[in-house]
């Protein structure tokens, strides 16, 4: 994805600015989820809109984003090194509660302080999470699918679509955790994120409005993503 020229960055931070008003307008204030496919763009387009939407909670699973966690310093090493290899290598429940036990600190120690209180913008929340445990990991699945029951639910999801071959050539490595093996890496990379987004469809909840965007370059998608956050907002109205 292309970056933003200095003249599209001031467009987007007045966009952006303009957007976190909406939101902090809304009352209770809404939760937002951004999901797609690896490589799609999604990690990029929240990076470079954070720093232009401060008075909103900006919430990620990566543990660049968890690191250091104060409140529980025993989660720092797994949560600094964050080990796919050893965790592809876990059995079952070990694996299973590894990822409950992290996104149990997300939820507690960031999206619980926030929900209602402020916007909250959130990667993927729970729903890529689950979907690849239930594709790679089904015998400890359940472990995670049961604490998702008692997770706050999210008033909009954003889906960011892109070609998968495209996907692919972004990444600059590809770990078994994307592609469900390391056999055929780009072929399975393709057939393993088009099973999780057909999963990730089902966990869906049907109740709650569902927009696609295209990924495109950077500027336009986070111009995109914005504009889908306002028509949202001004139909609740």
């Amino acid at each position: 994805m292309n970056r933003p020229s200095g003249r599209q960055r001031d467009r987007l931070s007045d966009q952006a600015a303009a957007t976190t008003r909406l939101l902090c307008a809304r009352d209770p204030c809404p939760m937002i989820v951004l999901t797609a496919g690896d490589g799609a763009g999604k990690s990029t387009l929240l990076a470079g809109l954070e720093p232009l939407m401060q008075d909103v909670a900006f919430c990620s699973i990566d543990p660049t984003f968890l690191y250091p966690l104060q409140e529980a310093p025993h989660m720092d090493w797994a949560l600094q090194t964050h080990p796919r290899e050893v965790i592809w290598k876990c059995a079952p429940m070990v694996r299973s509660a590894f990822f409950v036990t992290t996104f149990s600190v997300l939820v507690e120690h960031y999206v619980k302080p926030n929900f209602r209180r402020r916007p909250i913008i959130i990667d993927s929340y729970w729903y890529r999470y689950l979907a690849k445990e239930m594709l790679q990991n089904p015998d400890g699945a359940n472990v995670f699918a049961d604490l998702t029951q008692r997770l706050p639910r999210p008033d909009l999801v954003v889906e960011l679509t892109c070609d998968y071959s495209v996907a692919f050539s972004r990444k600059d490595s590809i770990s078994p955790l994307e592609t469900g093996s390391g056999i055929n890496p780009q072929e399975d990379f393709i057939h393993f994120q088009y099973r999780v987004a057909q999963t990730v469809n089902k966990l869906l909840p049907a109740d709650v409005p569902r927009v696609n965007l295209r990924s495109t370059t950077v500027a336009q998608t986070t111009a995109n993503f914005l504009a889908t956050i306002d028509a949202w907002i001004h139909d609740l109205e």
